[in-house]
């Protein structure tokens, strides 16, 4: 919008057209990212209202347009309430950008230049919305006419000032930021602003009203980027997801288990054939089920990984004979969970709590219950503890707690905690939404 928005000029009816584009084009990115709401990821419940922010940037615009010289009751109130939203959307608009970027820079903002210049935009920011909404009162920036004419004031440049003002430095953040900021959000601020700055200055300049065309231009180019960024994440998901099946099913075939299995077994035959036969069955299942397991990518039932835990507690209960014990207390089964999510977490109490301890024995609990929200699954033991700030220099690629901890998240929104006492014991929680699991399954 310019000095005196001129009805019926070339320029501008083809400005028009490409708004009404853009508002289309904008309700079905909106409409895009409301259906996949369900699976957003971190950075899409704050791109939604910046796509929500332009849609109604245009579309006031476009009824400014069509209501101008209109003396009509209607016209009169839909006018000021459009000039009203589409000053008001720009500097909400700059406020979300902001705040995509300190959301994506989290605490890793590179110096006090940063979060001073961060600081100072969100403050201009806030002031022209201060100023936007004196304005209707005190008709500082525009006026509109008898006749429902959209004029406006000299002072208007103090406003498109300060836009320019805070997307330098935007530019000026994402710059010393640009390490740090994700490579596909910084393109798409990068070609945000590429667009909006230039347009800004010449409207300041020349009064031609090029805005809403950079704007409805950036968006389409914007939400172009980022779709590609999805299917290159999906592609990297997909990836990660094999790599991560492979990576389990190395992590199962345990030279020592095997070695130590198999001498228990040896030790049987002799004294007690018909436990050596039943041991040696469940050796057999123990491996075949592992194999089946990390051959498939969907949930399992909780009794089917529950049957595989039972089976590897047998074979580990050869080897300790009465220096494990083992208490199951099972009240929820009626759920799915990502496979061999609860076996290694078994094997870790087993191995580093019970073995570690300081006498060589203890016991294993693993307990189920549902509440009003969550199915629990609990797996504890008393044996040697260990300091849990370990944890927190593991990544995803892990084969352990965070292989599990990743693909309880991505498979049923699950969550692990896991809680340790150094010579007290360990207790690992799994939680998993009611319901997830059957509507994830359903998904895949």
């Amino acid at each position: 919008m310019t000095n005196d928005f001129i009805h019926g000029d070339k320029f501008s009816f083809l400005t028009l057209c490409f708004e009404i584009w853009g508002c289309l084009f904008l309700v079905i990115i909106i409409s895009v990212l409301l259906m996949r709401k369900i699976k957003w990821k971190k950075d899409e419940p704050r791109i939604l209202p910046l796509y929500i922010e332009m849609f109604f940037f245009l579309i006031s615009d476009i009824v400014l347009f069509l209501t101008y010289g209109d003396k009509s009751v209607l016209s009169y109130y839909l006018a000021r309430i459009s000039v009203f939203i589409y000053l008001f959307c720009e500097p909400l608009i700059l406020l979300t950008i902001l705040a995509l970027i300190k959301h994506n820079i989290g605490k890793k903002i590179s110096g006090s230049i940063s979060e001073f210049l961060m600081s100072l935009c969100f403050s201009m920011a806030f002031a022209v919305i201060i100023l936007i909404i004196i304005a209707p009162f005190a008709k500082m920036f525009y006026y509109i006419s008898g006749k429902n004419n959209y004029h406006t004031k000299p002072n208007i440049a103090i406003l498109y000032i300060l836009y320019i003002v805070i997307m330098v430095l935007t530019i000026v953040i994402i710059i010393i930021n640009r390490k740090i900021i994700e490579n596909h959000l910084m393109c798409s601020l990068i070609v945000y602003l590429a667009f909006c700055l230039p347009a800004a200055i010449i409207e300041n300049l020349i009064n031609v009203n090029i805005g809403n065309l950079a704007l409805t231009l950036s968006c389409i180019i914007t939400f172009i980027l980022y779709e590609l960024h999805e299917t290159q994440s999906q592609i990297l998901y997909k990836s990660k997801i094999e790599s991560m099946q492979m990576n389990l099913k190395i992590s199962q075939i345990r030279p020592h288990f095997i070695h130590n299995s198999l001498t228990s077994i040896i030790y049987l035959v002799d004294k007690d054939p018909p436990e050596a036969k039943k041991a040696l069955m469940n050796f057999s299942d123990y491996l075949r089920t592992n194999l089946d397991f990390t051959n498939k990518q969907e949930v399992i039932t909780f009794e089917s990984e529950f049957n595989h835990v039972k089976v590897y507690l047998s074979l580990e209960k050869l080897r300790f004979e009465d220096d494990l014990n083992i208490v199951y207390d099972i009240n929820d089964t009626n759920f799915k969970i990502p496979i061999l999510t609860v076996q290694p977490l078994v094997e870790n109490a087993v191995k580093h709590g019970i073995h570690k301890s300081e006498n060589g024995c203890g016991t294993v609990t693993i307990s189920t219950h549902a509440d009003q929200n969550n199915h629990v699954i609990t797996i504890s033991d008393d044996g040697a503890g260990f300091n849990t700030a370990i944890l927190e220099d593991l990544d995803e690629s892990h084969i352990g707690i965070a292989n599990v901890r990743y693909r309880l998240k991505e498979k049923v929104n699950g969550t692990l905690s896991i809680k340790s006492t150094i010579d007290s014991g360990t207790v690992c929680t799994i939680t998993i939404p009611r319901g997830e699991s059957i509507e994830n399954t359903r998904n895949r």
